[in-house]
């Protein structure tokens, strides 16, 4: 054999017992990926943004029907023992 074919063998031999890495993907490829991967995370963020959003508000329409009852159920009351306290002071 002749120099230049014992170095193109001793080159072929040297590539052959490097270990072998796997090329990554395409980064074109990999990007698209990322960026469908970003979308589905902020979709689903904004979903559960809009969800909190409609309990907060389901939750503060409760508070204020139950704020509103109670108010109306002390108000007669008030305005009964008023109306007692009023008829008392005049009759003694």
């Amino acid at each position: 054999m002749s120099d230049e074919e014992e170095v193109v063998v001793e080159i072929l031999e040297e590539e052959e017992a490097a270990p072998q890495v796997e090329e990554p993907p395409s980064s074109a490829a990999e990007e698209t990926v990322e960026e469908l991967v970003e979308e589905l995370v902020e979709e689903e963020w904004r979903n559960q943004l809009k969800n909190q959003q409609q309990n907060l508000q389901k939750k503060e329409l409760q508070l204020q029907m139950k704020v509103s009852s109670l108010f109306l159920q002390t108000l007669p009351s008030k305005r009964v023992s008023a109306f007692v306290f009023n008829v008392r002071l005049r009759t003694v």
